[in-house]
């Protein structure tokens, strides 16, 4: 079993990223140089692609006025997770992702002791979903013109299901699907989060395999 998961989106869990003007010009050409490799017009850490460089950002700052420090936080530049989220995934799919240091600066200035990293995802599937065993449909704009250009959705009115191709899934802790927007984890790492009490990442659905 598989999860679609999404970071809570309570106010104490984002965070505002602050860069200097190089540094933002330089995510915008980083995030179109990367969506260049799947054919969008920019992509970010939460996409499933390699990033060619140096993640720019360095330094976010809390939100919120809440001095506990979660472990994974949310932001533009997708999720900030902390040594426990990183060591649960690495124990399961080692050397596959890209993890690059931030610093967690809170509102009053003081900066948190735990160490943080922005997670980029580094695998994509296409397509790991089973559409005969799933209620999703394709979509997509101009889909006879662009044959390629698609995505899954759920049709209004039906409860999402998604079924899972257990061998391209087999051994992986976290991914994105190419035709899918959310996130998917594992059952393994969902289990040695929520063991180790980091209960932050919601399932949306339970997708089975097969």
């Amino acid at each position: 079993m598989a999860h679609v998961v999404y970071l809570s989106l309570k106010r104490i869990y984002q965070t505002r990223v602050e860069v200097t003007e190089d540094q933002n010009k330089y995510r915008r050409q980083l995030a179109k140089e990367t969506g260049r490799l799947i054919g969008k017009t920019s992509a970010g850490p939460l996409s499933g692609v390699r990033l060619p460089a140096v993640h720019p950002v360095t330094k976010g700052i809390l939100e919120s006025d809440d001095t506990k420090l979660y472990d994974i936080l949310n932001g533009p530049n997708g999720w900030s997770i902390s040594d426990r989220v990183r060591g649960a995934i690495e124990s399961i799919e080692p050397n596959v992702h890209q993890y690059f240091p931030v610093d967690i600066i809170r509102k009053d200035g003081s900066h948190c002791e735990k160490k943080y990293w922005i997670l980029n995802i580094c695998t994509r599937l296409d397509s790991a979903i089973d559409p005969e065993r799933s209620t999703c449909i394709k979509a997509g704009r101009e889909l006879t013109r662009f044959p390629n250009n698609w995505s899954y959705m759920h049709p209004s009115g039906v409860e999402p299901k998604i079924s899972l191709k257990k061998s391209m899934i087999s051994g992986r802790a976290i991914w994105c699907d190419a035709r899918y927007s959310e996130i998917f984890i594992s059952d393994n790492l969902n289990k040695s989060l929520h063991d180790a009490g980091i209960a932050l990442l919601e399932s949306e659905i339970y997708a089975e395999e097969y």
